[in-house]
Parts: structure tokens; C-alpha cells; sequence
């Protein structure tokens, strides 16, 4: 981009875009700062940036306040700043909305890296005081490094608080369609599940390492918001109805015994039980995984090994459950056998089924795929405007062509 050379001369003020192009524009004798204003917004329309050193940093804050904060916007270069004017430029950045990192190698550096939202030292003197990062590479690209690490971070925390929103209703629904026959989970059960499933889950989740690259989108500042609220919904709603499935389901077979209420569990269990541990007991593993978001900004969930590898055992012991070919296993989680080997295969399939439909709908509401379809279809709009326009304009003229008597005769 072009830079713009400033001078202040007498009683006008001259503007001109470096050697590549030599257009200049010149102000009137008494000028005003809307003058400036005005004159910089007519060459808006070529890229500039400004580039300024002390001297003029202060007198254009002093005497030109509207043209300082175009200065701040449009300023890439600030040369030969004393401490407290490096401070002062990280301030007004920040007072106009801008999240301002700071990367400094001295003593001189302390008060902005202090300021700034991000302040990097890139020494271990005074300035690692003062910064809450030091990069160990004297470089400013250390930078780049810290929004990789940070996004992915911002998103780790967003995927942990879905995990664990998702698990309370899994087992709120599930204890809901327990006590609905007066019964209830054994002892085993809970502590397979919290001791095991989300624990070890919970523990892998935040190991999926950042992104390579870093995307031009910023990730949800927001723990909670609109979508993540209408995602949730969904999940939920999905969740109750498999576990009510598989509850209706294991109470259709003609095998099935009724639960008689006040019976205790630990000395026989019941269908109603067996079919509900299972399922929960899937869905806990499945959501791990998919809510574990991977693009932009982190990498993929299959990237993270520990994560896949809690899943896999997390499967196979569902699996194991359903066929229960180990009777050790089976008298310990206090289960019954589901008998019939089409009930055990369709028991697979629904949790395989919840698994694709939990999938497709985390893919519908996903927010880089969102973003990046509306500005696809933005660039298609504008692209596609001034041939609309052309289209119109043609068929007005072909409309007062029909209406007219030329066209008949």
C-alpha cells in the first residue's frame, strides 16, 4: 500500500502520495480540521497508511483531535516514541475499540506492554516484568504463535462448558425416565460413568493442539450465547428422544419383565436399566467427540490421539454391555441380558444412528462454515448486482419499446 507524505507549511497543508503515484492535493489558506478530513477522505479510495514520528504524533493530537483518530486508524508506522507516548498510542488504540498487542525489548517499553491487552517482552530484562508473556525468540513473530494458542484456548473453554452441559442433562433425562418406574442407577453404574467416562473424557478434551495457520475469523468471545443456546436445545432434544426410544423399545419385546418399584437394584436389576445405562453411557462418549471442534482454529478431533483413544475403550465397553459375553462384567454393572440378537444389533444401530444425527446437526450450525457460505454468497451478490442492474435497465427500455407504436407497425 501507498504511503502518504504530510507537510505543514506556512498557512496550507499539502498531501501526496509517494513516487508511485504523484498526485498531490493542496488545502486552502485557512483550513479547518474537516478540511483535512475532507481532503484525506477523497483519497480513500486508494490504499494509504500513514507513518509518523513523535513531533508529528503530538501535533496532530493536539491541534487535529477528528484527523488523530484517522491517524490511529490508518497509522502503521509510529518512529521514535518516548516511553509515555508509546503508552499513550496503546490507550487511544484501545479507547476506540481496537484490542491492541504490544511486543517491546526494553525498559522503555514497560508502560505500554503494561497497557496493552497482549504485551509480549521479547527479553528477559525489565520488560519481562512487565509483560505477561516472553518470547524465548527475540522476533516479532512470536506474536502469531500467541493468537494461535490463544483462539485455540477461547475455544477449548467453549467446547469443555458444552461437554458439561451436555453431560448433566444426559443424566438428568436419564434419571427422569428412571424415576418414572421408581427405580434408580446402581452404585457401579455412577461410578463407571463419572469415574471413568467423564473424567477421562473431560481430562482429553483441551489436548487437541491449535490450528496451523491462523483464520481470518475470530473465535466466540461468549461461553453462552444465541447459537451455542439453540445448539444445546437441539442436543438435548435429540438426547431424550433416543433414550426414550430405546426405553419404549426394550419395553416391546416379548421377553421383557416389568420393574416391580421398591424392588432393590442391587439384588436384581431390570430392562428398563440395562437399555437406559447403555444408551447414556454412548451418548456421554459420542459427545465428546463431536462437540471437541476442531476448524478453524483448533485441529482436528481425530488429530487428538488420547481423546479417540478414550472414545474407542469408551465404545467397546458399550458394545460389551449389549452382547455381555463377559458375566463378571455383567453382575458387576448389576445388568440383565437383552436375550435376543436382533434387540442387541438394534440397540447398536440407534446409537449409531443418534451418532450421524448429533454429527449433521454440530455440521449445520457450524460457525466457519456459516461465515465462510455468507460471504460466498456476498461476493456472489455483488458480483451479480450490476448485471441485475443491466438487466432492468434493458428491460425498461424493451418495456417503452413494447408500448410504443414503433413496435407495432
Amino acid at each position: 500500500s501507498s504511503g502518504i507524505n504530510a507537510e505543514y507549511g506556512g498557512d496550507s497543508v499539502a498531501f501526496q502520495l509517494d513516487s508511485q503515484d504523484t498526485t498531490s492535493v493542496s488545502l486552502p489558506k485557512y483550513y479547518t480540521q474537516m478540511d483535512i478530513v475532507n481532503t484525506l477522505l477523497g483519497i480513500t479510495s486508494r490504499s494509504f497508511v500513514f507513518a509518523v514520528t513523535e513531533t508529528d504524533f503530538n501535533h496532530i493530537a493536539q491541534l487535529h483531535p477528528l484527523v488523530y483518530e484517522m491517524l490511529l486508524i490508518k497509522g502503521k508506522i509510529f518512529a521514535r516514541m518516548k516511553p509515555g507516548k508509546k503508552q499513550k498510542l496503546v490507550e487511544d488504540l484501545q479507547s476506540i475499540g481496537f484490542t491492541v498487542s504490544m511486543c517491546g525489548d526494553g525498559a522503555n517499553d514497560c508502560g505500554a506492554l503494561k497497557s496493552a491487552h497482549a504485551g509480549v517482552s521479547l527479553s528477559e530484562a525489565e520488560a519481562s516484568i512487565a509483560a505477561p508473556f516472553t518470547s524465548a525468540n527475540p522476533s516479532i513473530s512470536c506474536m502469531i504463535e500467541i493468537l494461535r494458542q490463544g483462539r485455540a484456548a477461547l475455544v477449548t473453554a467453549s467446547v469443555t462448558f458444552r461437554f458439561m452441559a451436555m453431560y448433566s442433562m444426559i443424566q438428568f433425562i436419564t434419571q427422569l425416565l428412571h424415576y418414572s418406574i421408581g427405580t434408580n442407577m446402581t452404585d457401579s453404574q455412577f461410578l463407571y460413568i463419572d469415574m471413568f467416562v467423564i473424567s477421562g473424557i473431560a481430562a482429553t478434551l483441551g489436548q487437541s493442539q491449535p490450528a496451523s495457520t491462523l483464520a481470518p475469523t475470530t473465535p466466540r468471545a461468549q461461553l453462552i450465547d444465541f447459537k451455542v443456546f439453540v445448539l444445546l436445545s437441539l442436543h438435548v432434544a435429540i438426547t431424550f428422544g433416543f433414550q426414550y426410544a430405546v426405553f419404549v423399545y426394550i419395553q416391546s419385546q416379548p421377553f421383557f419383565v416389568p420393574y416391580k418399584p421398591g424392588h432393590d437394584l442391587k439384588e436384581g436389576a431390570c430392562f428398563e436399566n440395562t437399555a437406559l445405562f447403555i444408551a447414556s453411557a454412548f451418548q456421554y462418549a459420542l459427545y465428546g467427540v463431536i462437540l471437541s471442534v476442531g476448524k478453524p482454529h483448533r485441529r482436528p478431533a481425530y488429530s487428538n490421539w488420547s481423546l479417540m483413544l478414550v472414545f474407542l475403550i469408551c465404545c467397546v465397553m458399550s458394545v460389551l454391555f449389549v452382547f455381555q459375553p463377559l458375566p463378571f462384567l455383567t453382575k458387576l454393572m448389576n445388568l440383565v441380558s437383552l436375550q435376543q440378537l436382533d434387540v442387541q444389533i438394534t440397540f447398536i444401530l440407534l446409537m449409531a444412528v443418534n451418532f450421524v444425527l448429533v454429527y449433521l446437526v454440530e455440521e449445520l450450525f457450524d460457525t466457519h462454515r456459516i461465515t465462510t457460505t455468507l460471504e460466498n454468497a456476498k461476493i456472489f451478490l455483488n458480483k451479480a448486482r450490476p448485471e441485475f442492474v443491466n438487466l432492468c435497465e434493458r428491460w425498461g427500455i424493451l418495456k417503452e419499446e413494447f408500448n410504443s407504436k414503433n413496435f407495432y407497425r
